[in-house]
């Protein structure tokens, strides 16, 4: 190949480019088809059409999401129970002075307990070879 640089940038010539397409035959055509499209105006008859938009097919979505729908039903599931859990356990707490319980701490943990979950989740699958390796060298 005869390249040659300027200003640290490799330039080819009109030669080397005959030789690349000389190589690969199939390259020219498609090269030459998707030039002569982006230049040429589109046609009149399909310039005002919309292209019909294909239609949701939820069974289709439900075969090829069916893991990634159910993993994310019993993430939210299982926060949602967590929360509920904190809130009903909270809610009895009287403060210092006697007075009913805060729902901003009982909110505060409920969404402490989430975290805690979310992040457990977070470290397994970041873990996940650290604790294989760990299982393969217990005594």
């Amino acid at each position: 190949m005869c390249a040659f640089q300027c200003c640290t940038k490799i330039l080819f010539s009109s030669q080397d480019l005959k030789g690349q397409l000389a190589r690969h035959p199939g390259l020219a055509d498609g090269l030459a088809d998707s030039i002569t499209r982006w230049c040429s105006p589109p046609d009149k008859k399909t310039a005002g059409r919309r292209k019909e938009k294909a239609k949701f097919n939820l069974s289709n979505y439900w075969a090829v999401n069916r893991n990634f729908i159910l993993f994310l039903a019993l993430f939210l599931f299982t926060n949602a129970a967590l929360a509920a859990q904190r809130l009903y356990f909270f809610s009895d707490f009287r403060n210092w002075d006697g007075s009913g319980p805060n729902v901003l701490v009982m909110v505060a943990r409920a969404c402490g307990i989430c975290l805690n979950l979310n992040s457990m989740l977070l470290l397994v699958f970041v873990l996940r070879y650290t604790i294989t390796f760990l299982r393969k060298v217990r005594a």
